[in-house]
């Protein structure tokens, strides 16, 4: 590697240990795409420049040592000037503070690079998609939800319930998940003393606490390990489900949250194997498909397949 090649990493691992306080070797290894023994000879040759030390776990900074990032390279620009378009309704959402911030950072690259405004306006505009993942009510509860994940607080909520109505609560939130055209809050429940899954458009009312909660070990990967998107069930169920060939296409690129095992048949068809915890979602993913999808296994659920659909020929065909 070069010499402007080099100096471009250690300005990446000056901002990465900045922006990640306590990193430790390996993991700056791997951000960078070098050895540990690598890393260790830079953070050696970076010591007569920053203030930076180890406490034996991780890499930190003493004093109020500060770096500010060089100027954008062409990607770095196009993803953030895309930025608006690709976050869509949740752009606008977001607080006063940071469309303050983001306006800034904008007028100040628009200047440096000698950039067309209008141009650039134009460019967020070309990213389109589904409009309304939430309701304009819901804009100072978003804005305050993203406050309190940022500062780990708790807050205090009006939840209304699908099963017991609005009722208060005090909740640590966790993550904020996009499925299915809607957003979800994974967060700790003190009412339920579990984490719980919460649709963003039933909180009434969300109010900031001054109490800091942790997480733990908690990991959103393990939670949803078995969801076929977004609910959970007590149990994992297997089912085994034979695509047509007209269908069969479309199911081989369609992006998965959990990983299906696909078998593609002589004929173009497919046999499509998927586990998840929520029975109920995943056959309401299914029935999109109509007479395209057969579900082979399990009998049970096959069997509540042609229940369901003995009934709605009654619905159509009384």
């Amino acid at each position: 590697m070069g010499t402007k090649g080099r100096l471009l990493r250690l300005i990446n691992i000056i901002i990465t240990i900045q922006t990640k306080p306590g990193i430790n070797a390996g993991e700056l290894a791997e951000a960078m795409d070098i050895s540990k023994r690598q890393i260790y000879r830079d953070i050696s040759d970076l010591s007569s420049l920053v203030p930076v030390y180890s406490d034996g776990n991780g890499y930190y900074y003493s004093g109020q040592f500060a770096l500010y990032p060089t100027g954008l390279d062409e990607e770095e620009m196009v993803a953030f000037f895309a930025l608006p378009g690709v976050l869509g309704e949740t752009f606008q959402l977001l607080s006063f503070e940071f469309h303050q911030a983001y306006n800034k950072i904008k007028a100040a690259l628009v200047k440096e690079k000698d950039l067309n405004s209008a141009m650039v306006e134009e460019f967020s505009r070309k990213f389109i998609l589904p409009k309304s993942i939430t309701h304009h009510k819901n804009n100072k509860n978003f804005s305050k939800l993203m406050k309190a994940m940022l500062n780990m607080f708790t807050v205090k909520a009006i939840y209304n319930s699908r099963s017991s109505g609005a009722n208060n609560r005090m909740i640590d939130p966790y993550y904020m998940i996009f499925r299915e055209n809607r957003l979800y809050l994974i967060a700790l429940c003190h009412l339920r003393k579990a984490v719980r899954i919460f649709r963003l458009s039933r909180f009434i009312k969300i109010e900031l606490t001054d109490k800091k909660f942790e997480m733990g070990d908690f990991s959103i990967e393990s939670y949803l390990k078995d969801s076929w998107s977004i609910e959970r069930g007590k149990s994992r169920v297997t089912f085994l489900v034979h695509f047509s060939p007209n269908i069969a296409p479309y199911i081989q690129e369609e992006e998965f949250y959990s990983e299906p095992k696909i078998w593609l048949q002589g004929d173009g068809s497919l046999l499509f194997q998927a586990t998840a915890s929520s029975p109920d979602e995943f056959l309401r993913w299914l029935f999109q498909y109509g007479p395209e999808a057969e579900l082979l296994e399990p009998k049970k659920y096959r069997e509540e397949l042609r229940k369901l659909l003995g009934k709605w020929h009654e619905t159509y065909d009384p």
